[in-house]
């Protein structure tokens, strides 16, 4: 009763209801009625596309003759292009033909990527319904005749790695190996793959059905695909009527159930969203274009405002997914310049200030950043030879569709623009990115930076929209490119539920009191008694230091109050932390790079470059160097020292000096 109770008083009722409303569609059997299942050739399309079903591809295309929506590119013009992408290619220092350019043959070799990560021998075309990850019953043939409304996310191990390759994220690196190259066997793939999904992925029947936003996703590469190959022998009109097909029903799914998307207030309403406005805008013969259009802009301009902060933060407090909302909203500005549509000028100032955001956090030289938040792998447009954990594509490409204005300067990462149809600015523009004190109160970020270090601290004061980690007061540190001081990530949305470790807050670096969390989890993905900070003072910035201090009293009524402050041209960090309320002891954590060889002697902790001294305080309890686990990247883990500080009940300070030494 207690879970119930505090969901209420986290959730808005709004919330409350449309999660019963969508519980009582399942229990009922509504979805299947909405949306019947069974053979393509036999859905019901009265209502959705013209009958009888036109079979010319010129209907699906724009071209000058028409008045039709324009896609990012032409694909008259890939034959001129391959110069400029080949220069992508020279400049990041991939092989000449450019590192797509391989994996579109791995791909064709039946090797796919997983989570921008882990490469798999799945076949050619491969089993759409795998697990390779874990060992646990797959999705057998009566499972994939369900409904997808009958289907349990969590039956079957984490559904994330069944619906990876439905994605088809692959078809980004066979579009742009296809422009480098001219090769057809490519289109061909792409294709042939389009085809094998279509036989075994009937409407509305198995797991690739269950999600919206994974159907929106799938879109975007689908229409990427379409025109990215447009032109090609592969395409015939055949091929081209039976996508359209597809494309007009996986819209149809999504708008039938957007309530629960606009439910969850995070990335899916307006991945989803998107996906609307996409295909009403590029699909006008659809009989439902114009409704999904109009809806989907309506969700796109709101979701700007109400989940992208004032300061740029978003709701998810969530790096990657920061990324992956910057990502939909420059498909949807792109597309929008490419055809004379404008979004409000407050909804592109938000999208702006959130690229600003992202900007803020990054190290310019690698484009890494902190991995804060939830990380479940997602790279939903990969269309640079810049790494998952790169984060300049993103970063470049909305802040010039936002402002017209480059934060970073030329590189493979403009890649990402080429594609989305929008010219390179000439002339890089700094946008304060590389203050020494940086603070977005809205979401709880706080960015310091040194001579060559730089720390962000979570501090937020209220949450509005649910958190996924117990990462209060959490430091993260880095040096250049080297993250000395960490985040845990992820792992997995499908943990056994006795590992829990990656979200909480002993996988983070603050203070645990009592082996718990910051705030009671309530579910898989939901935390009680939302914890707010209270800065105290600050940020500050004076001659060569700059400093923050804040704190929180939790709802078991444990304090704990934390002092930044940095010597900005020393590079010298000193972390004040005061506890008190706890009855058993107190952890300070400080998670360290695995990377390093560190030495613990007495109170001192060193290695690479670094020193970490517990300096003064109250006498701890206990101080060693413990293992810890950290997730990079989705369903991979490895082991990592920790520094680990135990004090007694029921109070005690302590300080934290950290050096760097040249």
């Amino acid at each position: 009763m207690d879970k119930y109770l505090d969901t209420f008083r986290c959730m808005s009722p709004g919330w409350v209801a449309r999660r019963i409303s969508y519980q009582l569609k399942l229990g009922s059997g509504w979805f299947r009625l909405r949306y019947p299942g069974g053979s393509w050739e036999k859905y019901p399309l009265a209502d959705l596309l013209e009958t009888p079903f036109p079979a010319d591809p010129e209907r699906y295309l724009a071209s000058p003759r028409d008045d039709r929506a324009a896609f990012f590119f032409d694909p008259g013009e890939r034959f001129a292009a391959r110069e400029s992408l080949l220069k992508f290619d020279r400049e990041s220092a991939g092989e000449e033909e450019g590192a797509c350019v391989g994996e579109a043959e791995r791909i064709l070799r039946g090797n796919f990527r997983y989570f921008s990560r882990h490469e798999i021998a799945s076949g050619f075309p491969p089993d759409w319904f795998a697990n390779p990850f874990q060992s646990v019953p797959g999705f057998g043939p009566d499972q994939i005749r369900r409904h997808w409304s009958e289907i349990d996310d969590f039956a079957r191990g984490d559904i994330k790695s069944v619906w990876e390759l439905s994605r088809f994220g692959f078809v980004y690196p066979l579009v742009r190996a296809h422009w480098r190259t001219g090769d057809e066997r490519y289109a061909e793939g792409f294709w042939r793959l389009v085809e094998d999904w279509w036989e075994r992925n009937p409407p509305h029947r198995g797991p690739q059905w269950k999600c919206g936003q994974e159907i929106a996703f799938r879109l975007m590469a689908w229409i990427f695909g379409l025109h990215g190959f447009a032109g090609s022998p592969a395409s015939t009109p055949e091929r081209v009527s039976r996508l359209a097909r597809m494309i007009a029903v996986s819209a149809d799914r999504i708008a039938g159930n957007i309530s629960h998307a606009l439910s969850q207030k995070n990335n899916h309403p307006i991945s989803e969203a998107l996906g609307l406005w996409t295909v009403g805008l590029l699909f006008p013969e659809f009989g439902r274009s114009r409704r999904w259009r109009k809806l989907g802009r309506r969700i796109l301009e709101a979701g700007a405002l109400e989940l992208i902060y004032p300061d740029g933060s978003f709701s998810q407090h969530s790096v990657n997914y920061h990324r992956l909302v910057l990502d939909d909203y420059a498909w949807a500005l792109a597309l929008a310049r490419r055809n004379g549509v404008t979004f409000s000028r407050s909804a592109v100032e938000r999208v702006g200030k959130a690229a600003r955001w992202l900007a803020a956090l990054i190290d310019p030289a690698s484009g890494l950043a902190p991995n804060l938040g939830a990380n479940d792998g997602s790279l939903i447009l990969p269309l640079s030879n810049c790494g998952y954990r790169d984060f300049r594509p993103a970063v470049q490409a909305s802040a010039v569709l936002t402002s017209g204005k480059r934060v970073l300067d030329p590189g493979p990462w403009d890649e990402a623009l080429f594609w989305l149809g929008v010219p390179v600015p000439s002339a890089a523009v700094e946008q304060g990115g590389r203050a020494a004190v940086r603070h977005f109160p809205d979401g709880g970020y706080l960015v310091l930076r040194g001579k060559s270090s730089r720390g962000v601290v979570r501090c937020t004061p209220e949450y509005r929209h649910r958190p996924s980690h117990a990462d209060q007061l959490h430091l993260d540190l880095w040096r250049g490119a080297v993250n000395v001081l960490r985040d845990s990530g992820t792992y997995s949305y499908n943990a056994p539920p006795d590992d829990l470790y990656f979200p909480s807050t002993a996988a983070h670096n603050t203070v645990e009191f009592d082996d718990r969390d910051q705030m009671p989890r309530l579910s898989r993905f939901l935390f009680g008694r939302w914890l707010g900070v209270k800065t105290i003072t600050g940020p500050e910035e004076r001659a060569g230091a700059a400093s923050w201090e804040g704190g929180y009293r939790d709802w078991r009524g444990c304090r704990h109050q934390r002092r930044v402050e940095l010597g900005t041209a020393s590079d010298t960090w000193m972390v004040t932390d005061r506890v008190s309320g706890y009855r058993e002891k107190a952890v300070l954590r400080w998670r360290l790079d695995p990377e390093i060889r560190w030495e613990l002697a007495g109170r001192r902790c060193s290695g690479g470059g670094a020193v970490i001294e517990i300096a003064a305080g109250t006498e701890p309890a206990g101080i060693r160097l413990a293992r810890g686990r950290e997730s990079l990247y989705y369903l991979e883990k490895r082991e990592i020292p920790v520094l680990e500080v135990t004090l007694r009940p029921p109070r005690a300070e302590v300080k934290t000096v950290i050096k760097f030494i040249d």
